[in-house]
């Protein structure tokens, strides 16, 4: 009751502890009263949890998913799970926004072809729309910032130039997108179009981003691009103003 006096929109942030999640709590904007719902309190994994706590007009904002490798994980949380949490909120007559944070990945053939992830994203969007529920789907690209995953890509190739380690890479062009641009466009789009593209629409390719990174570094890393045959360079059809070169941002976030 108290939010809604003060005129603030109340949002559950699914999946608190990950790298979005975290940022999303973080960086909110003063009209959201923002609760972090993380695996110990609901968990995809254990329908028996989706009970821990009653939603009833709130926002969800679902950032939860598993990208392990491995197929079977992948699809049990992030679409069984997801499937079994959107039902049981069917059950209980839900009626608040379900905000569910998307890869653009899901319209690319190929990523679909060869990502078990990007798969798993398109059958909850899929399923979501099917629900009946008040959904959007906001996509994100390749959010980066400081404290990420270390098995996330960026991470990972850091982490081999700072040991002096043989890097190998295919030179696809990548959408960089600093975190905190991604929090503010995600919490200034809730409500607005079904389904959202969120980008800066700056692409740089990995070999130009792997060389600035070993420059920074010092690294005597060798290097090995292999050419990419890969086309799929999305634009967003409301990019949100970058003031800054992503490149330079890259960098500030390593040092």
């Amino acid at each position: 009751m108290e939010t809604r006096k003060l005129g603030l929109k109340k949002c559950y942030i699914l999946g608190s502890r990950g790298f979005l999640g975290k940022n999303l709590l973080l960086h909110k904007p003063e009209n959201f009263f923002c609760v972090g719902i993380d695996k110990s309190q609901i968990d995809f994994l254990n329908a028996e949890s989706f009970s821990n706590i009653y939603f009833s007009d709130e926002i969800l904002i679902d950032c939860i998913n598993v990208n392990n490798g491995v197929e079977e994980d992948i699809f049990n949380c992030n679409v069984k799970g997801f499937e079994l949490f959107i039902e049981h909120l069917k059950h209980h007559n839900f009626l608040g926004k379900y905000v569910y944070i998307s890869t653009i990945s899901v319209l690319d053939e190929g990523a679909l072809r060869g990502s078990a992830y990007v798969r798993s994203k398109k059958e909850a969007e899929d399923h979501l729309k099917e629900s009946g529920l008040d959904y959007q789907i906001i996509r994100i690209s390749y959010p980066f910032g400081q404290h990420e995953n270390p098995q996330r890509l960026l991470p990972r190739l850091t982490n081999q130039l700072r040991n002096n380690l043989p890097v190998k890479i295919n030179n696809i062009k990548i959408n960089l997108n600093f975190i905190e641009d991604v929090v503010e466009a995600i919490f200034k789009s809730i409500g607005k179009n079904q389904e959202i593209f969120i980008s800066n629409n700056q692409y740089v390719t990995l070999g130009d981003l792997v060389e600035r990174i070993k420059y920074k570094l010092n690294s005597s890393s060798t290097i090995e691009i292999e050419s990419s045959g890969t086309s799929f360079m999305p634009i967003s059809e409301t990019p949100y103003t970058c003031k800054y070169n992503v490149l330079d941002k890259l960098e500030e976030v390593l040092s």
